[in-house]
């Protein structure tokens, strides 16, 4: 068990030489052979961005994510530059604050 850098509450557990490990394996590789028909599943990470940067300057109010795989690394930088993220700073300050993210990413929009 550890900790994610900069999160010291955020605790990552470790399956590795357990038998949740070899039971994950076999059913990824069991389930793998099933085609998934999903129009919200995102095979690339990026498209995320590609999304964002598609609405303009019509800026959005929330974004909402069902992540399932703890894993999943979405690319933060690019996400928060999107030109649809409101631009005042007190809504850009209250949903820093909502979302639980550090501010200090933010600090090119505010």
């Amino acid at each position: 068990m550890t900790h994610k850098e900069g999160c010291p509450f955020r605790v990552i557990f470790s399956e590795r030489g357990t038998w949740q490990h070899s039971l994950g394996l076999y059913l990824q590789r069991s389930l793998s052979v099933l085609a998934i028909d999903d129009p919200f599943l995102l095979r690339n990470p990026n498209e995320v961005n590609t999304f964002l940067n598609t609405l303009g300057k019509k800026e959005v109010g929330a974004f909402s994510a069902d992540v399932k795989d703890l894993y999943y690394s979405l690319p933060q930088d690019p996400i928060l530059e999107a030109p649809c993220w409101p631009k005042s700073v007190s809504s850009a300050e209250s949903w820093c604050c909502e979302s639980g993210l550090r501010a200090g990413r933010h600090d090119r929009r505010l």
